[in-house]
């Protein structure tokens, strides 16, 4: 230890100097994580396009009822004065 930085651990720079039992271990651990990680993102991928083309869907269903609504609303104030003279 003498001689050496005082900022420095002495575990340090052991990252360069690993085994290679265990670059082969962290190779294949991120393998796993990828198989494990891609089919979740693809599936998260798929789910928020779905919920984009419903969010759609339902605004163009919620524009389509205004207009219905509107157009009743219209056909009722020109029928208002029929039913008027009924009630007389």
């Amino acid at each position: 230890m003498e001689g050496e930085d005082p900022g420095q651990s002495s575990t340090q720079g052991l990252g360069a100097q690993r085994p290679s039992w265990m670059d082969d271990m962290m190779t294949e651990l991120s393998q796993r994580m990828e198989s494990v990680l891609q089919p979740t993102h693809c599936m998260v991928s798929d789910i928020s396009l779905r919920l984009k083309a419903l969010e759609q869907k339902v605004a163009d269903m919620d524009i389509g009822w205004k207009k219905e609504v509107i157009a009743l609303k219209e056909v009722l104030r020109a029928w208002q004065p029929v039913w008027s003279s009924f009630l007389d």
